[in-house]
């Protein structure tokens, strides 16, 4: 086994992965549940009860998106001599839709890709043969 301080590459790559897992299926799971919520609030009649909630939820993205703003700007700063920052108008449907559409795509794929690792999927691939010419 390779030990995870002889290969602190390796090991921060797999940590970033593992968080983004683990980020995705939270999400995924939070979504879930704040819909059962507000239908929940609909049903009962309680519009107070929704509109405190999209207040608070309203509140988190904006903490969110300035958080991603800032991460994209030092991006773009640095990218290309700051040939890039034109793009910063797009920031926030960027970070909306990228961050979601990769939480699902992270959880639809995950239960593929373990039993593929674990021999049982179909997504084993082989290299074919190479002859030299």
């Amino acid at each position: 086994m390779l030990h995870p301080f002889k290969h602190i590459g390796r090991t921060i790559i797999f940590i970033d992965q593992t968080l983004s897992i683990v980020w995705s299926i939270f999400f995924c799971i939070s979504v879930v549940l704040f819909a059962g919520l507000i239908g929940h609030y609909v049903y009962q009649g309680n519009y107070e009860q929704i509109y405190i909630t999209f207040t608070f939820s309203f509140v988190f993205i904006c903490f969110e998106m300035v958080a991603g703003f800032f991460q994209l700007l030092a991006s773009l700063i640095v990218d290309d001599r700051r040939r890039k920052l034109k793009y910063l108008l797009f920031a926030p449907l960027y970070m909306l839709l990228f961050w979601i559409v990769n939480a699902i795509t992270i959880v639809t794929t995950f239960i593929p890709a373990v039993k593929t690792i674990l021999g049982y999927g179909s997504g084993t691939w082989k290299s074919p043969e190479r002859t030299k010419k």
